[in-house]
């Protein structure tokens, strides 16, 4: 998504390294208690995460209403959310790549190559062009980090149960006091966190979480259950990572130094429209499961 990580300092990082694995146990957490395992409910806990993260971390979704808040919070973020979820799955459960994750991370990533050449570079964002070989930099140094964690931290051929993933309430209390700091600085400064847009966000995600509780049923496994023989695949990590670099190097490549390029343009327009349109349609989805449930 390119968050101009030249204009922020390592100490920013620092935090938002914390805000982030925050944000990722409480997804996970989300999505076992409420039982996601379809599409529209993996979309409410993704959009949860995407609203978060938006106004919280990288305060970029309340800026322009509502433009940045369909393009930003519910769509790139929301999706990395969805595809960050799917890419954890694949590579913990152990099983070999399969051609749809193969194909889901070449598509992925021919969109992050288009947007890094086409984004940054417009006049009313402000940031300069961004070069192909700068951006690789950035994430195949996340790539080596979360590899070395995979390989010497994750569990090997563990079984656990998939309500241990949930978190316990002083977990809630670790991973929520980052967040509930960065929220109290960021209204601090109305410019940042302004009160009005940050209570539209409230209003939203109050709904998104309404959605998740109509949606949950008896006991039906998560998403998650997926992982609870967990057995991590370093193949499957570096196929999936390969192809996503190998597919952004060819996004940016079609856009080159055409900043006035239609394809980016189109790139922008169909995020803003999924953006737009996968909150409502998660919530008919849900709200059609329901009734048939009742029925």
């Amino acid at each position: 998504m390119w968050q101009n990580p030249p204009a922020h300092s390592l100490l920013e990082w620092a935090t938002r390294a914390v805000l982030y694995v925050a944000l990722a146990a409480i997804l996970i957490d989300v999505t076992v208690r409420f039982q996601a395992h379809e599409i529209a409910a993996l979309g409410l806990v993704c959009g949860l995460y995407g609203l978060v993260c938006g106004t919280i971390v990288t305060h970029n979704a309340l800026n322009a209403l509502p433009i940045s808040l369909i393009v930003r919070a519910l769509g790139l973020q929301t999706g990395a959310a969805f595809y960050g979820l799917i890419f954890f799955i694949s590579v913990m459960r152990g099983r070999q790549v399969e051609p749809r994750e193969i194909a889901g991370a070449a598509a992925i990533g021919l969109l992050w190559g288009i947007w890094i050449k086409w984004y940054p570079a417009q006049a009313a964002v402000g940031w300069g062009s961004v070069t192909i070989e700068s951006a690789t930099l950035y994430i195949v140094g996340a790539f080596v980090i979360i590899g070395a964690l995979i390989i010497l931290i994750a569990p090997r051929f563990r079984v656990i149960r998939e309500t241990d993933l949930q978190l316990l309430w002083w977990e809630w209390i670790l991973v929520g006091i980052p967040l509930f700091i960065a929220l109290l600085v960021g209204m601090s400064d109305e410019n940042v966190i302004p009160a009005l847009p940050f209570a539209l966000v409230t209003v939203i995600a109050g709904f998104v979480i309404g959605g998740l509780f109509l949606q949950k049923h008896g006991f039906e496994p998560s998403l998650m259950a997926e992982v609870t023989i967990t057995a991590p695949n370093a193949q499957t990590y570096v196929i999936l990572f390969a192809t996503f670099l190998i597919a952004g190097v060819i996004g940016a490549a079609i856009i080159g130094n055409n900043v006035d390029s239609i394809i980016g343009a189109g790139a922008y327009v169909l995020v803003g429209t999924i953006g737009a349109l996968w909150l409502p349609v998660a919530f008919a989805l849900v709200g059609l499961r329901a009734y048939r449930r009742e029925d």
